[in-house]
């Protein structure tokens, strides 16, 4: 993709962003940052999905460097106009408390449309947590909260990494898909029926 000739071959985002995903999957963070500075460089344009893979990649090298980055690129997404996903916005969240940067963690997490979901939660009990370590009797409150929260399946056992780097699932099996219609639209007959008779 840096190849000279190349240059514009690679015109969508579409292979950058198999490219870092792949990169990413691997643990290679920062070949995979290569990737998207080079996409930036390109003048490729971002989708939503490249945000999220942005920020999971400057999240997972946690650096005073990545975080310049992730920052930057929320602000010029922002500026343009373009809706970053909840998803994106919780890998921001999670670097900035990482680095230790609560006031821009909690700028981040203020401007998350749909808060209540588990990694959202997790991310709030995450900054609640810091804040109240200090003081014996918040911490013992605070886990008697949390108690609560985990037995009603408020919030989960895995750490904030699976969380975020957790990979969801289609809401609708493929196999249902296929299974829906079992009777021929022409002939009212089974479907295996019917593929035999033709």
């Amino acid at each position: 993709m840096k190849d000279q000739h190349l240059r514009g071959f690679f015109s969508d985002s579409t292979s950058f962003n198999i490219l870092m995903d792949m990169l990413f999957i691997k643990g290679k963070y920062k070949s995979a940052l290569q990737v998207l500075i080079e996409m930036k460089n390109q003048d490729v344009k971002f989708t939503k999905d490249t945000y999220v893979l942005a920020f999971a990649i400057c999240y997972k090298l946690n650096s005073p460097e990545s975080f310049k980055i992730c920052t930057t690129l929320r602000e010029e997404a922002l500026l343009k106009g373009e809706i970053l996903s909840r998803r994106a916005s919780c890998f921001a969240v999670a670097l900035a408390l990482n680095q230790n940067e609560m006031a821009k963690a909690v700028s981040i997490f203020s401007q998350i449309m749909n808060p209540e979901s588990i990694a959202c939660i997790n991310l709030n009990l995450a900054k609640v947590r810091e804040k109240v370590k200090d003081v014996p009797a918040l911490v013992a409150k605070f886990d008697e909260i949390y108690g609560t929260l985990h037995i009603t399946g408020q919030v989960t056992t895995d750490s904030l990494d699976a969380v975020l780097c957790h990979t969801p699932r289609d809401r609708k099996s493929h196999t249902l898909l296929l299974n829906k219609r079992m009777v021929s639209r022409r002939t009212f007959q089974p479907l295996s029926q019917s593929l035999l008779a033709e």
